[in-house]
């Protein structure tokens, strides 16, 4: 990308990328068109447990090593290629947020959008943003990196799930994941998501969960307690008034003592027959341990914030660029550049 008679692949490690310099410049233009692109569907990625799961592949239609763009995300695959014309940008296309395939592998880059384990043709069981999600998205990058079309290097691009996924990975420090473009991804569950200010916030999970494709999960937060103090922490979580106001939370908590094997988004298709709200989240997170109203309540027995984690990340790698616009408090962090190109 020329950005001003500089070029992102000649800055030296160590320079500090500001967001002024890269985009907000008389003479910034994007790069030179130079390829056609070859696709790949249902394309599988391999993680260290044995877990295969699904991506779309785009590459550039020519021999090189080029660098790769990870999207991650738990959305249909198909939403995120839709086509743009002659709609083209907007609110209808605002589910987008893998980016284009076309700009980027016509420019040569190897673009690759994948399914979390649990969600679309991705096999196992939903871990929304726990260790085995974050894992699996570091072998991906090293298992790309690895692969005869790459050049060794791998970024990471997308808003919302994709950037709270990016935070979280770049945590882990894979050696072959070399920069990110991580923009309005929240990095605190409680005070950005569902408690703002200290107050519950439970309706945007209305909206956002039957967005997840395909989605399986199990209830590992009751293999973890057991039985009887499951059952203990669910009870004081239905004695919460706050939560007891909600009956979708209610009706979330009674799922818990009923099997959420595969409850999948039929269950939530059912269960929003039913209510006016679906914050279904306090099922998956009630099986996933993720911060959600359930689990807050789960966590703490009732309010507060007691005995929660914060699920800010600590990064200090220090070789990432930083091109961050999240409007969360606390969700950038500091970084030197490393580029893809190079």
């Amino acid at each position: 990308m020329s950005t001003g008679g500089r070029c992102l692949e000649k800055l030296t490690a160590g320079s500090v990328v500001r967001y002024s310099e890269i985009m907000l410049t008389q003479t910034w233009q994007t790069s030179e068109r130079k390829y056609r692109m070859r696709e790949e569907r249902d394309f599988i990625i391999p993680v260290s447990d044995g877990c295969k799961l699904n991506s779309y592949l785009f590459r550039p239609d020519a021999d090189g090593e080029f660098p790769v763009i990870l999207g991650v995300c738990a959305y249909s695959l198909d939403d995120q290629v839709a086509p743009v014309m002659p709609v083209g940008a907007g609110g209808i296309r605002g589910h987008m947020e893998a980016g284009d395939p076309n700009f980027y592998v016509s420019r040569g880059y190897v673009h690759a959008i994948m399914n979390v384990r649990g969600t679309g043709k991705s096999e196992g069981y939903y871990d929304f943003l726990g260790p085995r999600e974050l894992q699996d998205v570091y072998d991906a990058i090293e298992w790309l990196a690895r692969q005869p079309w790459c050049n060794g290097r791998v970024g990471m691009f997308g808003p919302s799930y994709f950037t709270m996924v990016q935070k979280r990975v770049a945590a882990l420090n894979p050696p072959s994941l070399k920069c990110l473009f991580a923009m309005y991804g929240l990095t605190d569950l409680y005070r950005d998501l569902d408690y703002h200010g200290g107050i519950l916030h439970h309706n945007f999970r209305t909206r956002w969960i039957p967005k997840l494709a395909n989605l399986r999960s199990k209830n590992r937060m009751k293999e973890k307690l057991g039985e009887e103090e499951y059952r203990r922490r669910v009870q004081a979580a239905l004695s919460d008034p706050e939560v007891a106001a909600v009956p979708a939370l209610v009706e979330a908590l009674n799922c818990c003592f009923r099997s959420t094997r595969n409850f999948g988004r039929n269950g939530m298709k059912r269960l929003a027959a039913s209510l006016k709200f679906l914050p279904i989240l306090a099922v998956v997170g009630a099986c996933t341990e993720s911060i959600s109203p359930a689990t807050c309540a789960l966590g703490s027995s009732g309010r507060g914030r007691k005995n929660l984690p914060s699920g800010r990340p600590s990064i200090s790698t220090g070789r990432f660029i930083n091109i961050t616009m999240s409007r969360s408090a606390g969700s950038t962090f500091g970084s030197r550049t490393t580029t893809l190109e190079s």
